[in-house]
């Protein structure tokens, strides 16, 4: 392990992934590459810790503002910033919406790629799930990472796959083990596997309520109900008696909060 100081943070990083995002930053980039990164598993095993981290180390002026958790957030950030810089997209949806998250996803980052390139941006994304990603994106990756934990105490574990590795696992995942993501892991080589520390390179409390106000705002907007709730309110049907008649795509009664939110914008 080698200790790293970067914009007053410090914290461990395996020899083998430093050298790696060396040879991205001293030969990849000044030769007019991107840097693509995937981090991907279950949540709360650690992606965002390792990502940020990486990110810092690859741009010192990494922050809050360069962290983002929507397509939209997404778009505006590779228009705005600089050439050069590192970007990180960490999942804010999770559960039944997952897949129309994914798709979002997908097309956002698609339709970027080609000024991802331009720009020269390192571009972290954290996702849980490979498997659900388009087959391009997993082309154009430097490299990916699997994050998981042993145990509720024993965070921070990893596998560092090459390019051609996280095209064979993906490859993996959506044909012989399409039924069982977690068999493909066991099965594809990986290039190394190492550990990180539990150093978060963001303020803490600030990156949780941008992602958890991400996660409100995206998750009510994934709403397929949200004209029928509209049109409801319009008719003067009571806010309770629509949480009783509108079900979400889990099939649970939609929130009397969000009711009351579209109530307030239409009065």
């Amino acid at each position: 392990m080698t200790r790293v100081q970067v914009s007053g943070y410090e914290y461990q990083l395996h020899q083998w992934y430093k050298e790696n995002m060396d040879i991205i930053l001293n030969e990849a980039i000044p030769n007019d590459w991107d840097c693509v990164v995937i981090i991907f598993g279950i949540e709360g095993s650690g992606k965002s810790t390792r990502a940020t981290q990486s990110a810092l180390y690859m741009d010192p002026s990494f922050n809050l503002d360069k962290t983002l958790f929507t397509p939209q957030s997404f778009t505006d950030a590779v228009d705005h910033h600089k050439k050069e810089s590192a970007l990180l997209w960490d999942e804010a949806i999770t559960g039944a919406n997952i897949r129309n998250y994914a798709d979002e996803l997908n097309r956002s980052i698609v339709s970027k790629m080609t000024q991802i390139r331009d720009k020269n941006l390192k571009f972290f994304l954290c996702f849980p799930y490979l498997n659900l990603l388009e087959k391009y994106f997993i082309s154009r990756a430097m490299y990916g990472v699997y994050i998981y934990a042993e145990d509720f105490n024993k965070r921070g574990r990893a596998y560092f796959y090459s390019q051609p590795q996280l095209e064979y696992l993906y490859h993996m995942m959506k044909g012989p083990y399409n039924n069982n993501p977690q068999t493909a892991i066991r099965h594809a080589n990986c290039a190394f596997k190492f550990q990180f520390d539990k150093t978060f390179c963001l303020p803490e409390r600030e990156y949780k309520e941008k992602k958890n106000n991400a996660r409100s705002e995206s998750e009510e907007g994934h709403l397929p109900n949200k004209k029928l709730i509209l049109e409801l309110l319009r008719r003067g049907v009571e806010k309770k008696r629509i949480t009783e008649i509108v079900k979400n795509e889990d099939g649970k009664p939609v929130s009397l909060r969000y009711v009351q939110q579209l109530a307030k914008a239409i009065s």
